[in-house]
């Protein structure tokens, strides 16, 4: 038997041998679906084996038949999965280093199982970043902000090892301001004094927490060195302008600035999709990359899975899948025009769209949206 590496399991994928522990004892069948991270994680930590011997098929013959498998986890499940181990390297970060950490490796495994969502359901993906609005901002913003990162970079053509690098960059760039990030949430005026050289000053602290935990990746440092740095050269902290800001950087900008805006804050309520595209494109060439602007809005929609909207005959629905064109995403309905919920969500793909519609609006029938991306 072997021991098991982390790289060998996949989430929500049936396992390729049993596991047994040191003793030889079976623990999980062939076949078993893991059902999260934390999950894989604490059987590597475990120190747990595989096989696929003739020894270990018989003693799989003799274990008692285990109970069969529940449904595999949602994308949302996932991601929230995500967040909870998110949560877990923003504490090792903020600790002194501790030898043998591998606090890069976390940061990595944890990109690498996003991009993973991202490839097998990127609506999903997508939907959970402008669903999941007005929960920790600490946690989500930054896993968002990498799921749009892959999904830009990729329809960008970046290679892999780079988009990977980006989407460790995009976990950790609000780092810097950790420690105040909740004083900032609930900031209603002006920022002080202080507070605005915190600020200024969170890329250079971000990049220097890492380095302190080993993370040298030239890539991973300069797009968060960078990520507020401006065409117009009005950004922060250098001041750079035009190509002086890092491609990668600029990648990362845009996405940062999208998800900052679609959330709500204790000073405003949150820019609605279709109009923080609007005022990106607005801005495209001036302050945001105009390369990058026009990648996004290609690759969101004007509608992006996940935005609530009102349609013509007065329903509530839903955006599930990107269409071919910008305008026309796949939509299901949720509520009926006086507001009863359906028992199944509908599918409304010739309806026409009156407005889009705050999605915190309409928490209560969350749960009604995770069917329609099943569909």
């Amino acid at each position: 038997m072997k021991r098991i590496r982390r790289d060998e399991i996949r989430v929500g994928r049936p396992l390729p041998w049993a596991v047994y522990n040191s003793d030889g004892e079976l623990l999980l069948r062939k076949g078993y679906v893991v059902r999260s991270a934390n999950q894989v994680d604490r059987l590597v930590e475990l120190g747990l084996y595989r096989g696929d011997t003739k020894a270990a098929r018989r003693a799989e013959r003799r274990a008692p038949e285990p109970e069969p498998p529940g449904p595999e986890p949602t994308v949302f499940e996932r991601m929230l999965d995500l967040r909870e181990r998110l949560q877990g390297v923003y504490r090792e970060l903020l600790r002194e280093p501790s030898e043998g950490a591998d606090t890069a490796g976390k940061v990595r495994r944890l990109a690498v199982d996003m991009r993973d969502i991202c490839h097998g359901d990127t609506d999903a993906a997508l939907a959970a970043v402008h669903l999941h609005l007005a929960d920790d901002y600490r946690y989500d913003h930054p896993l968002h902000v990498a799921v749009l990162v892959e999904v830009l970079g990729e329809r960008a053509g970046l290679m892999e090892d780079e988009r990977l690098s980006m989407a460790c960059a995009a976990l950790t760039h609000d780092i810097g301001l950790a420690h105040v990030q909740g004083e900032l949430d609930r900031q209603k005026g002006p920022l002080t004094e202080r507070q605005w050289a915190y600020v200024r000053g969170h890329p250079e602290r971000a990049v220097e927490i890492l380095r302190s935990h080993g993370i040298r990746d030239p890539i991973w440092q300069d797009a968060i060195r960078s990520h507020h740095e401006r065409l117009d050269g009005s950004g922060y902290p250098a001041g750079l302008k035009g190509e002086e800001i890092p491609r990668n950087a600029r990648i990362l900008a845009i996405s940062d600035v999208y998800s900052a805006m679609i959330r709500p804050r204790a000073y405003r309520d949150a820019v609605q999709s279709s109009d923080t595209l609007r005022r990106l494109f607005m801005e495209r060439g001036a302050t945001v990359d105009d390369e990058f602007t026009g990648l996004m809005v290609a690759s969101l929609g004007i509608y992006p899975p996940g935005t609530f909207l009102r349609l013509d005959s007065g329903e509530i629905a839903v955006a599930v899948r990107r269409g071919i064109a910008a305008n026309r995403p796949s939509i299901y309905a949720i509520l009926s025009a006086n507001g009863a919920p359906y028992a199944k969500p509908k599918r409304r793909e010739s309806a026409a769209i009156k407005d889009v519609v705050p999605a915190n609006n309409f928490r209560s029938v969350w749960h009604r949206v995770e069917p329609c991306f099943a569909h």
